[in-house]
C-alpha cells in the first residue's frame, strides 16, 4: 500500500488533476507541486470536498478557500469544480504574495486578532524562500506570517497546527519527485 502522498498523487493522476495543477501554477507563477502539497494539506486532495465543505463549514473545495472572504465564489458554487478550485487556490496565494511585496518597507502596517486587537509592524525586507514560506503561511493566516517574519518570528506561529508552511513546503519535495517520475 502507497503512502499517503503517494495515493493522494495517485488519485489525481486518475481524477484528472494534474494538468489543473500545472496549468494554475504556470499562470501564478508557482510550481504545480506546491499547489499539489497546499491542496494536501487543506483536504489531501479528497474528492468528497467538491461536495461538503470543510473547516466546520468555512472551507470550500480542494484548496479550502474560504466563504468568510470569498462569499461570492463559494455561493456560486464554483469550489465544487476541481479545476475552479485548484485555479482559486493559486490565485489566493499569489494575491498573498503580492500583498506582501507591496508591503515590503511600509510603516505602520496593521494586522487584527479576531476580537478586534490591532498590532502594527514595518514590512521586513523578503524575498527568495523567505518570501516563498510567508507566503505560504499566509495562505493559512493572512499577513500575520509577514508581521511573524518582520518581528523575527516563526512565520508559522499563527498558522494551524503551528506548521502549516513547513508542512507544505516538505510535502512539496515529495510531490515533485512524483511529478518528475509520473
Amino acid at each position: 500500500m502507497p503512502d499517503p502522498i503517494t495515493a493522494a498523487f495517485q488519485q489525481c493522476q486518475q481524477l484528472g488533476w494534474i494538468p489543473f495543477f500545472q496549468s494554475a501554477a504556470s499562470d501564478n507563477s508557482f510550481a504545480p507541486e506546491l499547489l499539489m502539497a497546499m491542496g494536501y494539506r487543506e483536504s489531501n486532495l479528497n474528492p468528497k470536498y467538491l461536495t461538503v465543505p470543510g473547516d466546520n463549514g468555512h472551507g470550500y473545495g480542494l484548496l479550502q478557500v474560504d466563504i468568510r472572504s470569498y462569499p461570492d465564489w463559494v455561493n456560486g458554487g464554483f469550489w465544487k469544480d476541481a479545476q475552479l478550485c485548484i485555479s482559486k487556490g493559486a490565485e489566493i496565494l499569489a494575491s498573498k504574495r503580492d500583498g506582501i511585496t507591496a508591503a515590503i518597507g511600509q510603516t505602520g502596517i496593521t494586522v487584527k486578532t479576531l476580537a478586534g486587537q490591532a498590532f502594527t509592524f514595518d514590512g521586513a525586507p523578503i524575498s527568495g524562500a523567505n518570501l516563498l514560506r510567508v507566503t505560504v503561511a499566509a495562505y493559512n493566516c493572512g499577513m500575520w506570517a509577514y508581521y511573524h517574519y518582520s518581528k523575527g518570528h516563526d512565520v508559522d506561529q499563527g498558522t494551524t497546527g503551528q506548521d502549516y508552511s513547513k508542512d507544505v513546503l516538505n510535502n512539496t519535495a515529495r510531490f515533485q519527485q512524483l511529478l518528475n517520475s509520473a
